[in-house]
């Protein structure tokens, strides 16, 4: 009862009110991605099973969310019970539930909130994603530092919502070295699809004859160094990108 009482008064002793506004809404841009594993007219060595040829070109929507993840493991000390109020994992993730302006900095405070901790505390985020040492009560009360997180260097970073633009160019495929025979070198096409990047939409085994100096396959165009059954020595000539 007495611990009680205590996390009560200091809970509830306050140094002021804040003026909490509306989380704003999060901000939309775009992007391109692109990436290849390969430079045109350098000679290049890859193993078995691996890709010769990787391109990646689309753009990129993202979504400013209103919600801040975790980048470590922490917890959040009651310093003068020495009792841990709550311990959040890494990558977990918080609602904003309101903004606050900084009497000092004039920066924009998120406010966040643990699940399942008493009294309705809200926790102040500032622009660099650190807790700033400022509690808001239920009744947006500032109320005296009683918490503080551990570890301190604990960040709460934004989280983005990233979905591919299907209205733009879209490009995601690999030509990949599965080995050679006396009858012919043995390649793979796969093509990844948009809404899981990860996710072969397409695949093509694709052979050509041993003594092949050139290989092409749609727009990209390959000479042939050397090649064995463990690697091929290899240069792209042209892959259609500008």
């Amino acid at each position: 009862m007495f611990k009680y009482f205590c996390s009560l008064v200091i809970l509830l002793s306050s140094v002021g009110c804040a003026t909490i506004t509306p989380v704003q809404p999060g901000s939309v841009s775009s992007e391109r991605v692109f990436a290849k594993n390969y430079s045109i007219n350098e000679p290049q060595v890859k193993f078995i099973g691996e890709a010769i040829v990787s391109m990646k070109d689309f753009m990129l929507n993202k979504s400013f969310v209103p919600k801040l993840k975790a980048s470590q493991e922490f917890k959040v000390i009651d310093q003068l019970l020495s009792k841990a109020m709550y311990v959040g994992a890494k990558d977990s993730i918080y609602p904003i539930v309101g903004q606050m302006e900084d009497a000092g900095t004039h920066e924009t405070l998120n406010l966040i909130r643990m699940p399942n901790t008493e009294f309705l505390v809200r926790y102040a985020i500032n622009e660099s994603g650190y807790f700033n040492g400022t509690l808001v009560g239920a009744m947006n009360q500032l109320m005296f530092q009683t918490l503080k997180f551990v570890p301190d260097t604990v960040k709460f970073q934004q989280v983005v919502e990233e979905e591919v633009d299907m209205k733009s160019l879209y490009v995601n495929f690999e030509i990949i070295f599965t080995g050679m025979t006396n009858q012919s070198i043995n390649m793979l096409y796969r093509e990844y699809t948009p809404d899981n990047l990860a996710k072969p939409a397409f695949y093509q085994n694709l052979t050509f004859p041993t003594n092949s100096t050139y290989i092409r396959f749609k727009n990209v165009k390959i000479r042939i160094e050397d090649i064995d059954t463990q690697q091929i020595k290899y240069t792209v000539l042209t892959d259609g990108v500008s």
